[in-house]
Parts: structure tokens; sequence; C-alpha cells
């Protein structure tokens, strides 16, 4: 199987001057969703057979790849020392509506010979071990549309050492039919980068899953550390200074109330009085006492007083 151009028009189908050997049945077989069905080409023997000429192969889908060449068959006729050998079929697919000389290369292969047939100088030529599908070719056949599949089949005649090219291509115009495709794949690159695009968001997400996990857990061990400092430290300052300021607001009160008592009595028991206050203030171990106790002493203080002015 080889890719090579076309060069000349082949004008007919068996070579001028040389009528002694030809093509009398030869068809190019297609997989058709499954079904192997040969299509005609110039000598149609077999009417059970569709021509290609101006054919339909079907719709072709890119997802199944439901349609390829599979090969092809021949038979060919020889005689007055002809040789019928080397039988190839060439095809080219290109977009409906564009020039077939805008696609010059043919794609060959060989139809291997497969024995003589009844009649003498027939001979049988069969090949189905080939397999193009017709989206082969993603440079050509890449999206949806019509497409051509052009076709011609030829052999060599070899008669006393002498090579004559004997052909089957419908005048030199080849045999033409069509087929529809639909473009219906993901290609390699997008579902790569779906895949990369897909791996990358999962990855993502379980990274920032895994981050927002842990630095919740750190949050949450951050505030209940500092919480529980918090409310250590806020009950230690709250008791430190409830037993300072208590004592020093009741000591004060106690010096103030005695120091006030102790004026109300005399200047020198006062003096005495804020000294004693003083003193009690100052003393870790002084026990404050009473706003009514203080009172009680004062009374105690002027009446005493009254009773000493009587005598």
């Amino acid at each position: 199987m080889k890719a090579f151009v076309l060069l000349p028009l082949f004008l007919v189908f068996f070579s001028l001057g040389n009528a002694s050997t030809f093509f009398f049945d030869d068809a190019i077989y297609f997989n058709l969703n499954g079904v192997l069905t040969p299509f005609a080409l110039g000598q149609n023997l077999n009417t059970a057979n569709q021509n290609l000429q101006g054919g339909s192969l079907g719709t072709v889908y890119c997802s199944t790849a439901n349609v390829a060449v599979v090969g092809a068959y021949a038979k060919t006729y020889q005689n007055s020392g002809d040789n019928a050998t080397n039988v190839l079929f060439d095809f080219k697919i290109y977009p409906t509506g564009l020039s077939s000389n805008s696609f010059p290369n043919f794609i060959e292969s060989a139809v291997a010979y497969a024995g003589p047939l009844t009649n003498p100088g027939d001979n049988l030529w069969n090949s189905t071990n080939y397999y193009y599908l017709l989206n082969a070719n993603p440079v050509i056949v890449n999206q949806t549309g019509t497409y051509n599949f052009e076709a011609w089949m030829h052999y060599t005649d070899v008669n006393n050492g002498v090579s004559t090219a004997i052909y089957d291509g419908n005048l030199g115009a080849n045999f033409v039919a069509t087929f529809n495709y639909v473009q219906d794949c993901v290609t390699a690159s997008t579902n790569a980068a779906t895949a990369t695009n897909s791996a990358t968001a999962t990855n993502a997400a379980t990274a920032t899953n895994a981050a927002t996990a842990t630095n919740a857990a750190s949050a949450t061990n951050a505030a209940t550390a500092t919480n529980a400092a918090t409310a250590t430290n806020a009950a230690t300052a709250t008791n430190a200074a409830t037993a300072t300021y208590g004592a020093t607001a009741t000591n004060a009160a106690s010096a103030t109330n005695g120091a006030t008592a102790t004026n109300a009595a005399s200047a020198t028991n006062a003096a005495s009085a804020t000294n004693a206050a003083t003193a009690r203030t100052g003393s870790a171990t002084t026990t404050p006492k009473s706003d009514a106790t203080i009172q009680n002493l004062g009374m105690l203080a002027l009446i005493f007083s009254l009773l000493v002015l009587c005598l």
C-alpha cells in the first residue's frame, strides 16, 4: 500500500491495440456498519452489486468508525499469450465541491491472486484483509459535511516480455461516490485539557478543604488556648484587683471614718485617731471597723464630754 501522485489521465478501461486481456468484473469492498458490501466499478458482472459511480456510502460517524475500505476483487480475462499480473486499486477522499485535482494523492493497495476460474483465461483476484477508515485522514476529513470517495483499478499485462497497463477508470474520470461525515468525537487535546482541568479542580478542592480543616482546627485550638489563658488571667486579675482594691477601699473608708470620728471628739484625739487610722491602714493585719461601730464610739465620746462639763 502506498500513496502516490496520479500523473496521466486514463482514457479507457483497457489498453488500445490489445483487446485480448481486460477486466470483466471488479468491485471495492466496504465495511458498512459491520456488513461487507461490494461496490462495483466499471465492469459489473454481478448485478447484485451497487455501482460505486454516483452511489452513496452512507453516514460515517467519528465516534463509531463505522465505514471502512476493506479490499477489492477483480476478474480478468487473458488470451493469446497475455498474462494479467499485479492487480491494484487506488482511491482518495476529499470534500465534495472541491476539485479532484486539488487532492492528487491516491492511496494504493494490492489485490491478491485467488486462482483461475472455470472459463479458460479467466482469473480471480480477491482481498478483504485491508482496512482503511473513511475518516482515517484527519487533515482532510475533519468536520461534519459531505465527502467524495474516488477510485479506479488497474493491472499489468505482460505479453512476450512487453508490459502494458490495463485500466478500469471510467474513461479517465474515475468512479466517484459520496458519504456524509459527522464529527461527534471529542479530540484528544480536549480530553487531555479536560482531564487536566478536572484533576486541577479536584486537587484544588482537596487542598482547600485540607487547608480549611487545618486552619479551622488551628483556629479552634488557638481560640481555646487564648480563651483559656484570657479566662485565667481575667480571673487572676479580678481576684488580685478585688483583694487589693477591696482591702484598700475598706481601709481607706475605715481610716477616713475613723479620722472623722476622732476629729469630732477633739483635735488631740483626732490626731491620735488619724495616727491610729494610718497605722491601721498601713498594717496588713488591721481589721477595719464598720461605720456603725465608729459612729457609736463618736456618740460615747460626745456623751462623755458633756458629763465632764456638767461636773
